[in-house]
């Protein structure tokens, strides 16, 4: 999901509680999870032009022959020169376009997927960094407040107003807030860290706005709104997509039962010449145990 569809659910009243919709379109441009995923893509592609124009190939015949006559005796140069390419028939034609589709599609699902699974590894990193940010904020005036207790309670003891002892707990829970504070800072780093170490084009949050205003839920039933979830899921609908090219793979696979004939024209010249044939050729494979596996 993208920063515009997260900002349309949560106006903050001041800036940076979300990333730049420039930079985000741009660091899941360059993940490599992305680019992987697209140059998968471009080979389908590829790969799904191949099987739609199919395997056969039209093929060039050229022959040369002597033919030597007893009585009388001479000697004739021949040749023969022929064009043949096998026919996709019973179908397989059709078969192959709709294979070539679902690869098509399977491979352009592959990327938004992957665009998806990128943006949310975005999101959870990004409010994870501003999670962590917030908890430094809340330590660091837990600390704060310890150590103006700890203060006040100093000057009451000299002053007579309050036992040794009470110093000394707040001196104890100023050492814990403190310890605290240095735990928060150091997850902060860690989670700034990681963020920049895998976007460093996003940079760091903000910080959360003093308000923070929620739009309404929709008003669409629970049902409408799984439905909708449903249809809308890169990963279910790259899941329906895989099972329909399974399926016409299956059923292309299937048709291989059926052989396909190769036709060819010839052009034969004999006895120097003398005589000219043309003629048209028909190939048909018999059928074996293999082809019927």
């Amino acid at each position: 999901m993208t920063s515009t569809a997260w900002a349309q659910a949560i106006r903050p009243a001041e800036a940076g509680i979300l990333p730049l919709e420039a930079a985000v379109r741009e660091a899941v441009g360059q993940s490599p999870d992305v680019q992987m995923a697209e140059a998968r893509r471009d080979a389908v592609l590829a790969r799904a032009d191949g099987i739609r124009a199919g395997t056969a190939e039209a093929v060039v015949r050229a022959i040369g022959q002597g033919r030597q006559v007893r009585e009388p005796s001479e000697r004739y140069a021949e040749g023969q020169l022929a064009l043949e390419r096998p026919l996709r028939l019973w179908g397989k034609a059709d078969a192959d376009g709709a294979l070539a589709d679902a690869t098509v599609q399977s491979g352009q699902l592959a990327v938004m997927d992957a665009r998806h699974e990128v943006s949310r590894q975005i999101l959870s990193l990004w409010f994870a960094a501003l999670r962590a940010q917030q908890a430094r904020a809340a330590a660091q005036g837990n600390d704060s407040l310890a150590a103006e207790l700890a203060s006040v309670t100093a000057r009451r003891v000299q002053a007579g107003d309050a036992a040794r002892m009470d110093h000394e707990l707040l001196l104890a829970e100023r050492s814990r807030t403190a310890a605290a504070l240095a735990s928060a800072r150091a997850a902060e780093a860690a989670a700034q860290a990681e963020l920049r170490a895998r976007f460093p084009g996003l940079g760091v949050p903000g910080g959360l706005p003093a308000e923070v205003r929620l739009q309404a839920l929709p008003d669409d039933s629970a049902d409408a709104l799984r439905i909708r979830y449903v249809e809308d899921s890169h990963e279910f609908r790259l899941a329906q997509s895989e099972e329909m090219q399974a399926q016409r793979q299956a059923r292309r696979t299937d048709l291989e039962r059926k052989p396909d004939p190769t036709v060819g024209v010839f052009f034969t010249v004999e006895r120097g010449g003398a005589e000219r044939i043309a003629g048209v050729s028909i190939a048909m494979p018999l059928g074996s145990a293999h082809r019927r596996s």
